[in-house]
């Protein structure tokens, strides 16, 4: 495990909030616009910063994606057999 110290603000509160910690604050962070479009149609630009309206905190994790990442097979191989041959009735 990462030392807190080593860690940014964002991700030692997200740390603390999900460990539960006595007196801290709640990590704030997006759980989903159910009605996101209605405030658009209300007059909500669709550029809005929403982290900012909510006072969301900063993410608390880096992202890595990108990175030609590969699929490495089962080992060892699951044995291959028909199980039932037939036709698929409607």
């Amino acid at each position: 495990m990462v030392d807190a110290c080593k860690m940014c603000e964002s991700a030692r509160k997200l740390r603390d909030t999900y460990a539960i910690r006595p007196g801290i604050t709640l990590f704030k962070k997006e759980f989903g616009y159910y009605c996101l479009e209605e405030w658009y149609n209300q007059g909500l630009s669709r550029d809005a910063d929403l982290a900012k309206i909510f006072d969301y905190d900063p993410p608390g994790h880096v992202a890595v994606c990108g990175l030609g990442g590969c699929q490495p097979a089962f080992f060892p191989a699951f044995e291959e057999r028909l199980i039932q041959d037939g036709e698929i009735r409607k």
